[in-house]
């Protein structure tokens, strides 16, 4: 069996790395969601700073932080329960991509992300004094995405991974189910994320080229009307 053929393209390498039992992929399978998803939970925690940790100081458990828990899954598969998610909750997660060729070997992957925020959950009385955090995460995500970085973040660097723009392309309110008497009060839409997809070929074997000649017949046989270059005069640049 012949060895496998590395590339890196999107910014994964493959063959993607061996790794240990309970191991996440996120980082060798999708470095860039990795990537957007630590930006814009640090944006997002500095940007509302600790209006909502310090509403919430009575909380229990104790609201220290703006966005607790960060996950790359939808959180309205059926799988996902609240008592598994830190609350307040962050969500991205891939939806769906199409692909461009701007030239060769370096196509642009066009992506949909969901993304979702989610407080903890509210009795109707709780929601009316806080679920209007939600009207500030959206306009932060926005602030984020239209930036790009973060003086703090990074080294004030701009995002990258493949990543070469973003857009929020939509947020919607949302009330999720939390129980009898109370509610996940969320906002949520999508993002679109262009990706430089392009393949490394550093570890791809030299291209033996092929010589060929293509023409309609020899010197004599050249049918009429046919516009035929003078070899006799230069080629003019431009």
């Amino acid at each position: 069996m012949s060895a496998p053929l590395s590339a890196t393209f999107g910014g994964v390498a493959f063959p993607l790395a061996p790794q240990s039992t309970g191991d996440a992929l996120l980082h060798v399978a999708d470095p860039a969601l990795e990537a957007l998803l630590a930006f814009l939970r640090f944006f997002l925690n500095a940007d509302m700073d600790t209006a909502l940790p310090d509403a919430l100081a009575a909380a229990s458990p104790v609201v220290s932080q703006n966005v607790m828990g960060a996950y790359t899954t939808d959180p309205g598969v059926e799988t996902i329960r609240p008592e598994q998610v830190q609350f307040p909750a962050f969500f991205i997660w891939r939806k769906s991509a199409t692909y461009a060729e701007t030239m060769m070997n370096q196509p642009r992957r066009t992506s949909v992300c969901g993304w979702m925020y989610i407080p903890p959950v509210m009795t109707f009385e709780q929601a009316e004094k806080y679920s209007h955090i939600c009207n500030a995460v959206e306009l932060s995500l926005g602030r984020a995405v239209s930036y790009g970085y973060h003086p703090d973040y990074n080294g004030g660097q701009p995002l990258t991974s493949g990543i070469t723009s973003l857009r929020l392309l939509s947020a919607t309110r949302e009330i999720h189910p939390g129980g009898d008497l109370s509610s996940f009060y969320a906002v949520g839409g999508d993002l679109e994320v262009v990706e430089d997809v392009g393949e490394n070929l550093e570890d791809f074997p030299p291209l033996d080229a092929i010589d060929y000649d293509i023409g309609v017949g020899n010197a004599t046989e050249i049918l009429p009307g046919v516009v035929q270059a003078d070899s006799t005069v230069p080629a003019e640049d431009g």
